[in-house]
């Protein structure tokens, strides 16, 4: 989605920036874009240029110029669906009218750089969300368990995370599903400071809901294969999870 205000004394330059080659609108993009960037005072450039273009050209046109341009420099490679046709037909489809604004949104998202290895993942046994079956998960081929700086919460990173989503009586799932409630978690792991004497490695589990605590969650990312832990009444002490 684009848009944003176009800062005064801007335009003019984003027009220069469009004549100067207008069979090419991929390049005079890229050109508005690096200028408005350059001028500054702008929330979004992108959204500033999109926005210039498409009152010079018209949203139509412009769109079709945008396309027409991917296509030239996509020539020869495999032909991939226009997410921005997709998405605007599927505005069609919800509102029964044409989309008449095109809205940029920026949203920050915080991303763990760092984790803490707890070990590799072995199983996991889930409690589907209909309470209907209890599924082993294992096969993760190099998985890891690990836990954030403030060890507070539980992750899954690498390896093999996919899920067969039959299994938990999904048959046709959305891009996040919550699969069930997670009851184990086993991983291989080594804890000298537990048993010095013998080096502590052992494949450890632990089985979630001691003392009446909540069970975490567990919700599988369909599009990237990806198992995420929610919630729960776990910690994550020295001596290993608890709750």
């Amino acid at each position: 989605m684009f848009g944003g205000k176009i800062p005064a004394g801007a335009m003019e330059q984003i027009r220069r920036e469009y004549r100067k080659n207008p069979g090419a609108p991929g390049a005079a993009f890229k050109r508005c874009v690096a200028a408005v960037a350059a001028k500054g005072g702008a929330y979004s450039p992108r959204g500033v240029c999109a926005t210039a273009g498409r009152k010079k050209y018209g949203a139509k046109k412009f769109a079709a110029m945008g396309r027409a341009g991917r296509h030239k420099k996509n020539a020869g490679k495999k032909k991939r669906k226009n997410p921005e046709a997709s998405a605007a037909e599927r505005y069609r489809l919800f509102h029964g009218k044409d989309p008449d604004v095109v809205t940029e949104v920026e949203t920050e998202v915080h991303e763990h750089l760092t984790l803490s290895g707890i070990g590799k993942l072995v199983k996991l046994v889930i409690l589907s969300v209909d309470g209907c079956a209890e599924v082993d998960l294992t096969n993760f081929r190099g998985a890891m368990l690990a836990q954030n700086e403030e060890g507070t919460q539980l992750f899954i990173v690498g390896g093999d995370q996919r899920v067969d989503l039959s299994s938990f009586g999904i048959k046709q799932p959305h891009e996040q599903e919550v699969i069930g409630a997670v009851k184990e978690v086993h991983y291989d792991t080594e804890k000298t400071h537990l048993t010095p004497a013998t080096g502590g490695k052992a494949i450890y589990h632990h089985t979630f809901g001691g003392k009446k605590s909540r069970l975490p969650l567990m919700i599988y990312d369909v599009r990237n294969k990806l198992l995420n832990f929610a919630g729960g009444g776990y910690d994550l002490p020295e001596v290993g999870i608890r709750g």
